[in-house]
């Protein structure tokens, strides 16, 4: 199962231009464009290394950001709107755009009803950790041998 993640740091993150933004709302800016950065890296990477496949995505539920995330996902197919709000052709070369490979829309689950959601959260914690410098708590080796069943279950059920 191919990971696709990235890192900002909130406080230096759009300084001049979210200056007078609310705490609460560039925490939910910040969500939100990460996650679309997120979803056209995966939808390049599809189109790069696996052409004939598709994805859908699933998302924690609760957040600031749905609504965003979601209107976000609908500009990155649909050309009139990339071009609406300034997206060039430089860029949607770039980013491999307009987005085909990611399917139907965002669909946001709660995480206990989630098992790939549990895991997103593992890795990423666990690339927090490793970005900090920070040793690894060694129950996450554990979690992950005592999962892997479920992993290989997962991923055959896709072939």
């Amino acid at each position: 199962m191919p990971i696709v993640w990235g890192q900002y740091q909130k406080d230096k993150f759009g300084l001049e231009l979210l200056a007078s933004v609310p705490e609460k709302t560039k925490h939910a800016l910040i969500h939100a464009i990460a996650a679309t950065d997120c979803l056209t890296r995966a939808d390049g990477w599809l189109e790069k290394y696996s052409p004939a496949e598709l994805a859908a995505v699933i998302h924690e539920d609760g957040s600031a950001s749905k609504k965003l995330i979601k209107y976000n996902v609908r500009i990155l197919r649909d050309n009139d709107l990339m071009k609406a709000w300034g997206y060039t052709e430089e860029i949607e070369a770039e980013l491999h755009l307009p987005s085909n490979r990611i399917i139907d829309t965002v669909h946001f689950a709660e995480k206990a009803d989630a098992h790939p959601l549990q895991l997103a959260d593992l890795c990423a914690f666990g690339m927090a950790r490793l970005l900090k410098e920070k040793p690894l708590p060694a129950y996450i080796g554990h979690v992950l041998s005592k999962h892997m069943a479920w992993i290989n279950l997962f991923a055959r059920s896709f072939r």
